[in-house]
């Protein structure tokens, strides 16, 4: 799925884009402290949560696709090549120019805050457990992602930073993440 001929960004949303990830970050901000500050937790709802950090209406159906970011992220760089295969998962998933696109490429082309990464990695679990998902399957797509960007022909290795972040993101899902992840990668 990799391929390092990955297309630009639309320059004319450049702006947009960094508005974008500056809202996102305070949100995620937002979401940490009402989350810390009501007893038992946040009272808005899970669907409210995942609309405040930018995956409403088509951006909703990629949510799941999240661990993704924090993936590419790793070392510090987005490769073309694990650009180009979250790309493709979107054009895969039929998401045609929109929502889904543009909060993919906001949060591909500069680095999301911490707090908008820690906070969607407790949402993406809330949500995965209310479908019943066990997590295995964004693990793989976890490894998929690392794969695409290291080795010989995008084939191989995947680095060390990458492989703690999958074992983070497979932690905070559960046993059969977890599961996954040792099976994959030890």
């Amino acid at each position: 799925m990799a391929d390092d001929t990955a297309p630009s960004f639309d320059e004319t949303q450049k702006e947009a884009r960094a508005r974008l990830r500056q809202r996102l970050a305070e949100t995620a901000e937002d979401l940490r402290a009402a989350t810390t500050a009501t007893p038992g937790g946040t009272r808005m709802s899970l669907k409210t949560r995942i609309e405040a950090l930018g995956f409403v209406g088509q951006a909703s159906q990629i949510f799941d696709l999240l661990p993704l970011v924090h993936v590419a992220w790793a070392d510090g760089a987005i490769q073309a090549g694990e650009r180009a295969t979250v790309l493709k998962l979107l054009e895969i998933r039929g998401m045609p120019p929109g929502e889904a696109w543009t909060v993919m490429e906001t949060l591909l082309e500069a680095r999301p805050s911490q707090a908008y990464l820690d906070v969607s990695l407790e949402l993406l679990r809330e949500f995965l457990a209310e479908r019943k998902d066990d997590g295995r399957t964004v693990v793989g797509l976890c490894i998929l992602l690392a794969e695409s960007a290291g080795g010989f022909l995008g084939i191989g290795t995947i680095s060390q930073s990458e492989k703690q972040v999958i074992e983070t993101i497979a932690a905070r899902l559960g046993d059969k993440a977890q599961a996954e992840f040792r099976t994959r990668l030890g």
